[in-house]
């Protein structure tokens, strides 16, 4: 009887593809995406001061560092949404 019980599981877990391995590649894809943000607000900042170093006048550093934080937040929303489309296709 306990034979029949892990054939039955075992060929549901087969069925299914693994709860296992769903689990790995949201995980992954979670992590992947808070990477990506952390990569891509890091280069925006560096962009942002390379940028702003080349003027000298304050107005135009102002601009420069608004346009760094714009950046940076899309940069965000936009690796967020991307991340919650493929955990939900999950």
């Amino acid at each position: 009887m306990r034979d029949d019980f892990w054939q039955a599981s075992a060929a549901l877990w087969h069925e299914f593809g693994g709860v296992g391995a769903s689990s790995v590649r949201i995980v992954a894809i979670v992590v992947s995406a808070w990477i990506a943000i952390a990569l891509a607000r890091r280069s925006i900042r560096a962009l942002r001061v390379r940028v702003a170093s080349r003027f000298d006048d304050r107005e135009a550093v102002q601009r420069a560092d608004t346009l760094g934080r714009v950046f940076r937040y899309l940069a965000s929303v936009v690796i967020t949404v991307v991340a919650a489309i493929l955990v939900l296709a999950e």
